[in-house]
């Protein structure tokens, strides 16, 4: 981090200049590797490591603020790749990307954390703002999406949890709003909050499936 300062001729100088130029080409070098290993090439986000990582810390502080955690999907990005082609697909992630950017705040983090997945971390946010801003986000995301001179109707579904109501680990935390998103598919307004137990209530339903198709056997 510091410059080597030389004295004397200018041999010296010439190689005090040489190895500063080097310090800083590592140093661009460096920050760019920890720049892409923290964030998404296509939209630019945050991605999930990144994602955990500021999580991980907003929960270590003392005392830990409430944080909500929105987890938005596109469910029909498949369709949209297969039928129009991935640039579409391609330009239709990033214009999401962009969107949500401008209507969270300035202290929340937006991430891409799949394909077709967009997370949200809204500090200081209560269930009730969290399923307000869910709304929001979802709305934003499915009105007016033109892009290449193509109308797109994004089918968007959103799942909540909240710390410390939910948990108070990053691992917990993440894998409940997941479970949260698999619950919006089947709710009447594609938006849907983390239930306790519902974790148990999935498994048994993969459980039963498992034996229903050995009994068929």
């Amino acid at each position: 981090d510091q410059a080597v300062q030389v004295r004397g001729g200018d041999e010296f100088r010439s190689l005090a200049a040489t190895f500063n130029v080097m310090q800083r080409n590592i140093a661009e070098r460096e920050a760019r590797i920890s720049h892409d290993a923290h964030h998404d090439a296509l939209t630019g986000l945050p991605n999930r490591a990144r994602a955990q990582m500021h999580l991980d810390e907003l929960l270590r502080a003392s005392p830990p603020p409430p944080v909500a955690l929105i987890l938005l999907e596109v469910a029909n990005f498949g369709e949209i790749n297969a039928s129009l082609g991935h640039h579409v697909g391609d330009e239709a992630l990033r214009e999401a990307a962009r969107r949500l950017r401008h209507n969270c705040g300035a202290h929340d983090l937006t991430a891409r954390l799949g394909a077709a997945q967009f997370l949200v971390l809204a500090r200081d946010c209560s269930l009730e703002r969290a399923t307000l801003l869910a709304e929001q986000l979802v709305g934003t995301l499915r009105a007016g999406f033109s892009l290449l001179s193509v109308s797109l109707d994004l089918h968007v579904n959103a799942g909540i949890c909240c710390a410390p109501d939910h948990g108070d680990t990053a691992e917990d935390l993440l894998r409940h709003v997941h479970t949260a998103l698999e619950d919006a598919g089947e709710a009447r307004g594609r938006i849907a909050s983390y239930r306790p137990g519902r974790e148990t209530e999935l498994q048994r339903r993969l459980a039963l499936a498992g034996d229903l198709r050995g009994g068929i056997e």
